[in-house]
């Protein structure tokens, strides 16, 4: 739905919610989007829950229940964006909260909040760029434990597409990306993988 003479758009139901590059976030759930035009800058809104899915499609596994029983999270957060000419830069924000169930005597939730800047632009008529970083922050718990420690963590991503002339319109894709890594994890594909420090 548009109001405001299409200066304000509100979406909502099952869709896919995407936060800058899609480093961060880039899949479906079930939710809600704003997105505001203003002279100032541009602002999307928007909050998602990904506990409606059936289990074997549920495309979000962090933590051993989420594989048992289908990733209950929501995601919520908020993007600023502001062109000037063929470019823009971006900042955003994102929480998620785990609400998946917890075996007895087991902690197993998993929550942080994501925060990044980026930019995007065409330098000539047939060359885009992009560039992206962000930092993670939150809670989560040792491996067998109850105690939790800080995340700390940090992502980046930068490319740029050649759009060539010819049939098919084809394009050559560069792109580099990163991210921070913990010596001391024992499992890389489990929330509650860190066995000590950050």
């Amino acid at each position: 739905m548009a109001f405001m003479r299409n200066n304000l758009w509100f979406s909502f139901g099952r869709r896919f919610f995407r936060v800058g590059t899609g480093l961060v976030l880039n899949d479906r759930g079930d939710g809600v989007q704003s997105e505001v035009y203003t002279p100032c800058g541009n602002f999307t809104i928007f909050g998602m829950y990904t506990g409606l899915f059936f289990k074997d499609s549920n495309p979000y596994y962090v933590s051993t229940p989420d594989k048992a029983d289908g990733a209950r999270r929501i995601f919520t957060g908020m993007t600023y964006e502001k062109s000037i000419y063929n470019h823009s830069v971006y900042l955003f924000g994102m929480g998620q909260i785990d609400m998946g169930k917890e075996d007895a005597g087991t902690q197993t939730r998993y929550q942080s909040q994501y925060w990044g800047v980026g930019g995007k632009g065409t330098v000539e008529d047939n060359i885009a760029y992009y560039i992206e970083g962000f930092g993670e922050t939150g809670k989560s718990y040792l491996n067998g434990t109850s105690k939790q420690k800080n995340i700390l963590a940090w992502g980046g991503t930068a490319g740029i597409n050649y759009y060539l002339k010819g049939e098919m319109s084809p394009v050559v894709q560069f792109q580099y990306s990163c991210g921070s890594g913990d010596k001391s994890r024992d499992y890389t594909d489990k929330a509650t993988g860190n066995t000590g420090g950050r």
